[in-house]
C-alpha cells in the first residue's frame, strides 16, 4: 500500500510524528446500546477497494481470532498505512452491540539503521446508535522501545473523541449511490510528557450494510471504488 495518508491507524501516525509510541490499555466509560444496523459487515472474505490520488488499495477480512473472550475479525491491511512508516502490524475489528472497536496489534518498526516495537492498542471508532451532535470519548497510553543503547522508552497518551455529524444521509461515491449513511468525525490528541500535543481530525462516511465509503484527513481523501459483501 503506497502513500495512503488517511487512515484508521491515525493513532499510529500520531505516534510516529513523535518518533514513535503505542498502548497497552484503553478506556471508554459509556455503556454500549443496541445497534441501529450493521454499518461494517464482518463476514470473512468481505473486501473493499479504495482509491486516493489515482492509487488503489484493497482492505479484506481474512479470518477471525478469539481474544479476551470476544470474537475479532482480522484485516489483511488497513487503508491509510503508508509504506514510509516501515512498520508491520495486525489489525482487527470487533463489534459489541452498536460499538465498533478497532484493535491494533504490536507494531514492529524498521527504519533500517534501528528497529523498535510499539505495544498494541484498541479504541472505539463508532457508536452507531448515537444521534446527531452526540459524542463518545476514550483514551489509551502508548509505549515504544528501540534497539538503541540507553535510549529510553517513549510513552504517549492519546485522547480521542468521536462525534456524529449526520445520520440517514444519501451520498454518491464514484458513481454509486449509498443510502443510510452516517457521517462522523474522529479527533485524536496525542502528547508525550514534556512535549506539546498533536491533534488530528478525520471525517468518515459509513453506509449501512456496506462499511466505510469515504474518509478525509487534512485534505487527503479516500473513496470506495468497489466492494464485495458476503
Amino acid at each position: 500500500m503506497k502513500n495512503f495518508t488517511t487512515s484508521f491507524l491515525l493513532p499510529l501516525l500520531l505516534a510516529f510524528s513523535f518518533v514513535a509510541c503505542t498502548n497497552d490499555s484503553s478506556s471508554d466509560d459509556s455503556v454500549a446500546e443496541n445497534s441501529t444496523g450493521d454499518y461494517w459487515p464482518t463476514t470473512v472474505d468481505n473486501n473493499w477497494v479504495f482509491t486516493q490520488n489515482g492509487e488503489e488499495t484493497t482492505m479484506k477480512i481474512i479470518g477471525t481470532d478469539e481474544m479476551d473472550g470476544a470474537k475479532y475479525y482480522k484485516f489483511n491491511q488497513m487503508v491509510g498505512a503508508t509504506a514510509s512508516l516501515d512498520a508491520q502490524t495486525s489489525v482487527w475489528i470487533k463489534k459489541n452491540k452498536g460499538d465498533y472497536y478497532i484493535k491494533i496489534g504490536e507494531i514492529n518498526i524498521d527504519f533500517g539503521s534501528f528497529t523498535g516495537k510499539m505495544t498494541g492498542y484498541e479504541f472505539i471508532i463508532l457508536k452507531d446508535y448515537l444521534e446527531v451532535n452526540q459524542t463518545w470519548s476514550g483514551n489509551f497510553k502508548n509505549t515504544t522501545s528501540y534497539n538503541v543503547p540507553d535510549f529510553p522508552s517513549i510513552v504517549t497518551t492519546v485522547n480521542y473523541t468521536g462525534k456524529i455529524l449526520e445520520k440517514g444521509s444519501v451520498l454518491i461515491v464514484n458513481g454509486t449511490t449509498f443510502k443510510d449513511v452516517i457521517k462522523f468525525s474522529f479527533t485524536q490528541k496525542a502528547s508525550v510528557s514534556g512535549q506539546a500535543s498533536s491533534e488530528s481530525v478525520t471525517n468518515y462516511w459509513i453506509a449501512k450494510n456496506v462499511g466505510v465509503i469515504k474518509m478525509e484527513t487534512n485534505g487527503a481523501l479516500s473513496e470506495l471504488k468497489s466492494y464485495v459483501i458476503k
